[in-house]
């Protein structure tokens, strides 16, 4: 690392947090305070694995490695592209209404593989979000635009708000029921796929996956060294990790999957 990578690190919110207690481990220890020192001592320690070591991506590229590296082409042709929500939100400033979340590639690859002609059918789902008193569906309200644009002439269905997975597996039940699908191309996020696969198959589905937005293993593509500057986008992929493990023990718990 360079001087100036360094201080961008340290000016940061998570690297100013990590030196405010550097610097607060060091004066306890320089007064003797050892037993006070443990506590901002134990915070630069995890901020520092957390942030500045490749443990976040190694954890979020297990989940993600079965799904990854997949040839579009060889995918067989479907009934529908069944695209998960999380990839745009509601944004009233914005002068489409929506703003492109990290995830966008979901709503990519959906366009991508109804482009192929894997399925004659796009499905959208959305989660329900609120920018103060506005609520609206992620996905669906990029419908129009892309009509406007002349993206796609395949059928769009939108699976209106949904609150989790769980939900849009149940909407396109619904949906399945109506148009009599019964195999699916799966989007979502490859650190996703494990479950949302599991509640489709669930729900009657025949799954074929289609895992995008591969976080942890770009994370580890791109790193030459065991240890660099701390990185938000660290804490990010192990919050998705924590968030999909303790996803899994619900819905198991729950019966969903």
């Amino acid at each position: 690392m360079n001087l100036y990578s360094i201080l961008g690190m340290l000016v940061e919110p998570l690297g100013l947090l990590w030196l405010m207690s550097l610097a607060a481990t060091v004066y306890l220890v320089r007064r003797r305070n050892y037993r006070g020192a443990l506590h901002p001592g134990a915070l630069v320690i995890l901020i520092w694995v957390v942030g500045g070591t490749p443990l976040a991506g190694w954890l979020l590229a297990s989940l993600e490695r079965p799904y990854a590296q997949v040839d579009l082409a060889r995918l067989p042709t479907c009934d529908a592209v069944v695209t998960l929500g999380g990839g745009v939100r509601p944004s009233r400033p914005d002068p489409l209404g929506f703003d492109c979340t990290s995830a966008a590639d979901r709503f990519l690859l959906g366009m991508e593989l109804v482009r192929l002609r894997k399925a004659p059918v796009l499905v959208l789902g959305g989660a329900y979000r609120r920018d103060g008193d506005y609520g609206s569906v992620e996905l669906p309200m990029a419908k129009d635009w892309l009509g406007a644009w002349g993206l796609t002439n395949a059928g769009v269905f939108e699976l209106g708000a949904c609150a989790n997975t769980r939900v849009e597996a149940e909407r396109c039940q619904v949906l399945a029921q109506q148009h009599q699908w019964q195999r699916i191309l799966l989007v979502t996020s490859g650190w996703h796929m494990k479950r949302a696969e599991a509640i489709f198959k669930k729900a009657g589905f025949t799954v074929v996956p289609a895992a995008c937005d591969f976080r942890g293993l770009r994370t580890l593509q791109r790193r030459k060294a065991l240890i660099r500057y701390l990185n938000t986008e660290r804490l990010d992929n192990l919050g998705c990790y924590i968030h999909e493990r303790i996803g899994w023990l619900v819905y198991s718990w729950c019966g969903w999957i």
